[in-house]
């Protein structure tokens, strides 16, 4: 004979999906059977003491200590302020925003890393997390693709050299060579 069935309701056993499911409604059932008490920040709605986590809630989600709903959007907003506009790394008189010249495509990048051997020319890596390596300005001026002012460097050379300016400036100068 083979395993007797547990789930009561057959010969078929439940499916991990099924028995997910299951668990949940009955410790939902469990969690509203709760008594309610009022949000701490004054909005007078009821919550569960217990949140759906098990631990100790005195606010409804979303709601905190000052009165009100914030979803986090206070805590964005200090955050992204720091980076925006003229505090921004990527920042020069507007700079950042310029699309790249016509002649920056695919097919010139991979000239590019051809000319440089496949590595990147600060730290020597011949890989970048499996994508391909990226093509760096040495001014940061977008615009300016002459082959002397683009270098190969891996991700964490190009977000290095994007928060020192100066280093990437003294490390490359302009740089006489010629694609091949």
């Amino acid at each position: 004979m083979g395993r007797k069935a547990w789930n009561r309701l057959g010969d078929k056993p439940l499916t991990p999906y099924e028995r997910t499911k299951r668990h949940n409604l009955k410790m939902y059932a469990e969690y509203e059977k709760l008594p309610k008490i009022e949000c701490a920040c004054g909005c007078g709605n009821l919550i569960s003491p217990i949140n759906k986590m098990g631990k100790p809630a005195i606010y409804k989600h979303g709601h905190n200590p000052e009165g009100g709903k914030t979803r986090f959007i206070k805590g964005r907003a200090t955050w992204n302020k720091g980076i925006m506009g003229e505090a921004s790394t990527s920042y020069i008189n507007g700079n950042s925003t310029l699309p790249y010249g016509h002649e920056f495509t695919r097919a010139f990048k991979k000239l590019l890393r051809a000319r440089d051997g496949y590595k990147c020319q600060r730290c020597g890596a011949k890989k970048n997390n499996g994508r391909a390596l990226e093509i760096h300005h040495i001014d940061f001026d977008k615009t300016n693709n002459d082959p002397s002012n683009l270098i190969t460097v891996c991700g964490k050379c190009n977000i290095y050299f994007n928060f020192h300016r100066e280093e990437s400036l003294q490390a490359f100068p302009k740089r006489r060579m010629l694609l091949k």
